[in-house]
């Protein structure tokens, strides 16, 4: 019996710190919007939808902004569509790139970010997107910034694996592990004593 009670307690000790590692941080969720200061739509994603957002989620939410107007600012986004393979009829702004969507134009910007930022805290947060270097200028390539784009399919984007979510991953096995361990402990205890 007195086994018994030591496996429970340590059971309980195990959960307790695998749930809730020391230093752990928040969940964040991190993206890139490109955007232009000639572009009314990216105005009113400034004033109307990111906001509310930034008030919501406060440091949960953490936005990288790209200005398209400057040339190196230019290239980047350029580089960015065609990395992603993004279709050339979504090449405008603003253009957000979080997790594994992007989001082109006010419409989809307003109609998707809360709930994407929603789903990646509860996954554990996102990484930025890696971009890539400015690719060289060529004339006939340039973004535009114009109306907003018919809506498009929400690609997913290739990019790195979260740590959080990689660490949490490895917590849930360790724990499952964990409670084999103990539930054999347990059930050698009950046969000892019946025995």
């Amino acid at each position: 019996m007195h086994k018994l009670a030591l496996a429970v307690v340590l059971l309980l000790l195990m959960f307790v710190v695998l749930a809730s590692p020391a230093g752990a941080e928040e969940p964040v969720v991190r993206a890139v919007l490109f955007w232009s200061t000639t572009c009314p739509h990216c105005q009113e994603v400034e004033k109307t939808v990111l906001p509310p957002i930034q008030a919501k989620y406060g440091s949960k939410f953490d936005l990288r902004q790209i200005e398209v107007s400057d040339e190196v600012n230019s290239r980047i986004f350029l580089a960015t569509l065609q990395k992603y393979q993004i279709p050339e009829e979504d090449w405008g702004v603003p253009f957000l790139i979080i997790g594994e969507f992007y989001f082109v134009g006010l419409d989809q910007i307003a109609a998707y970010l809360d709930a994407v930022i929603e789903s990646d805290l509860a996954a554990g947060g996102t990484e930025f997107p890696v971009l890539p270097s400015p690719a060289p200028a060529t004339p006939s390539l340039t973004p535009t910034a114009g109306p907003t784009p018919t809506p498009s399919v929400l690609l997913p984007v290739k990019g790195r694996l979260s740590p959080t979510l990689l660490a949490g991953g490895f917590v849930l096995v360790l724990a499952l592990a964990l409670l084999v361990a103990v539930g054999r402990v347990l059930w050698r205890a009950r046969r000892d004593s019946t025995e």
